[in-house]
C-alpha cells in the first residue's frame, strides 16, 4: 500500500508498547493484537491507530488487587425488606454469587480487595440467609469477627436466624450476635358485664 511506511512504523511502535502481541497488513487491512501493560496503554493506541482504519483488539493487564486492612464487609436488610451491600469482597465470583443469591436486586458498593476471612464467601451467604429470617438488621465481618444485629419478629424467628448461620463456615457460637425479639403484647383483660336478679329482690350488677 502507498502508506505502508508510516502504517508500519506506526504499527511497530505501538507493538513496543506492549507486554507481547502481533502487528501485520493482510487483505487490505492492517491490524494489531496484544496485550498492554495497563489500561492507559491500550487506551492511547487504540486513539493512535483506529483512526487510520486499524483493526485494534488489545487487552489490558488488569490493575492489582488492593489489601484491605482492616478488611470490611457488611449485608443490610432495611424495614422495607431492601438488601445492600458495602465493603470489601475477595474476587468478582463471590461479588456475583452474593448479588445472585438476592436475585441481583441489591444495591452493591461492595469492592473488590485482598485479606478475607477464610471461608468468606460461605460464610456471607449465612449471613444473608439470617437476616432474611428477621425483619430487618445487618450482619458481616468488622475486621475481627462475624457479627450480627437485628430485630427478630418472634422466638421462632430468632432461631431461625441462628440455624441460618450454621449453615455458614463457622459455628453460630463464634458470631457476636445482638438481635432483639419483638416483645410479646400483653393481651387486654375482656371486658365482662353481668347483671343477675334473684328470684325476689333487685338487680344487683
Amino acid at each position: 500500500p502507498d502508506d505502508f511506511a508510516q502504517n508500519a512504523v506506526a504499527g511497530l511502535g505501538a507493538l513496543g508498547k506492549l507486554n507481547y502481541g502481533e502487528t501485520g497488513f493482510s487483505a487490505g487491512k492492517w491490524s494489531i493484537n496484544g496485550l498492554a501493560p495497563n489500561a492507559e496503554v491500550a487506551r492511547q493506541i487504540n486513539q493512535d491507530l483506529k483512526s487510520a482504519g486499524w483493526s485494534i483488539n488489545i487487552d489490558a493487564v488488569p490493575p492489582p488487587i488492593p489489601v484491605a486492612n482492616p478488611y470490611l464487609w457488611t449485608v443490610t436488610k432495611s424495614e422495607d425488606s431492601q438488601f445492600a451491600f458495602t465493603g470489601n469482597v475477595p474476587n468478582q465470583p463471590v461479588q456475583n454469587l452474593l448479588q445472585t443469591r438476592l436475585s441481583g436486586e441489591a444495591g452493591d458498593g461492595a469492592t473488590i480487595a485482598k485479606g478475607a476471612p477464610k471461608g468468606f464467601g460461605g460464610t456471607a451467604m449465612a449471613a444473608i440467609s439470617a437476616l432474611e429470617a428477621l425483619e430487618y438488621g445487618q450482619a458481616g465481618f468488622d475486621g475481627k469477627n462475624w457479627y450480627i444485629k437485628g430485630m427478630a419478629k418472634d422466638t421462632a424467628s430468632n432461631d431461625n436466624a441462628m440455624v441460618a448461620l450454621e449453615r455458614g463456615n463457622i459455628s453460630a457460637d463464634k458470631w457476636l450476635a445482638d438481635i432483639e425479639t419483638r416483645p410479646v403484647p400483653k393481651a387486654s383483660p375482656s371486658y365482662r358485664f353481668v347483671a343477675t336478679k334473684p328470684a325476689e329482690g333487685a338487680i344487683v350488677t
